[in-house]
């Protein structure tokens, strides 16, 4: 369909390969994780859920330690997928988590946004657990998608990259 979010995409990557240009992107996926399965959220009308976390585990490696079981199902099924996982870390809101992917051709990497998100919802259900993706889920920190993105030249190299050491302006 001409208007999905895909093809505006793959129109706006045509336009930039006619400049000799592509675009890569690497991501990180915020995502809230709560100890209610899908049924029990269902049944209390998504209210009152219990986040796994109940404090900010931002760069806490015992908050993190805390649901590992499920991180690593999460950055283990999504290699099986073929996704590269960088990290797995927690975040401010209750029970939030980020995991981040190695940056790939930007038409890939939003179509395993795809697989990502419906197989960390398949692996949440098979844990007993549900998380959510929605960009606001209540009053603190929302969930994100950042998106780090590189324009490339027809033979790979930064496009925008200064001529100092390691790609820095000098």
């Amino acid at each position: 369909m001409a208007v999905s979010p895909r093809q505006i995409l793959r129109r706006q990557l045509e336009r930039l390969a006619a400049h000799g240009l592509s675009a890569y992107a690497g991501t990180e996926l915020e995502f809230i994780v709560f100890r209610d399965s899908y049924e029990q959220a269902w049944e209390r009308n998504y209210q009152q859920l219990v986040p796994v976390n109940q404090y900010n585990v931002d760069y806490s490696i015992l908050g993190t330690g805390r649901v590992e079981p499920l991180l690593r199902r999460l950055r283990n099924g999504m290699h099986g997928a073929g996704l590269t996982v960088e990290s797995a870390k927690g975040e401010c809101n209750l029970g939030q988590h980020e995991i981040a992917f190695k940056y790939g051709e930007a038409l890939a990497t939003c179509d395993d946004h795809s697989v990502y998100k419906t197989g960390a919802k398949e692996i949440a259900a098979q844990e007993g657990v549900s998380l959510t993706f929605m960009a606001k889920f209540d009053e603190r920190e929302g969930n994100s998608c950042h998106i780090h993105l590189s324009l490339r030249d027809a033979e790979g190299r930064p496009a925008m990259a200064g001529d100092g050491p390691h790609g820095f302006p000098r």
